[in-house]
């Protein structure tokens, strides 16, 4: 199964696991600094970058987070369902 089909993950490292809300959510993604020095200086406009994600919920502590697919190191992550 992909990780953007996934309903329920495990992550490894804190044997937590979480619930995906909703996939394919569009995230803003940060501009590295000199993307962002260049644009400042008039040299290159700066046009938003989107990249697609997931929003997912912790089952012990009920937070939610927000992590683009590419994000994801799937050695660290074992998809349940």
């Amino acid at each position: 199964m992909e990780i953007n089909k996934a309903r329920v993950l495990h992550y490894k490292p804190r044997d937590t696991q979480y619930y995906v809300v909703h996939h394919d959510v569009q995230i803003k993604q940060t501009p590295r600094f000199l993307d962002t020095l260049m644009s400042k200086l008039k040299f290159i406009k700066q046009h938003p970058s989107w990249i697609s994600g997931c929003i997912y919920r912790c089952s012990r502590s009920g937070k939610l987070y927000t992590r683009p697919y590419e994000m994801f190191e799937m050695e660290k992550w074992t998809i349940l369902k």
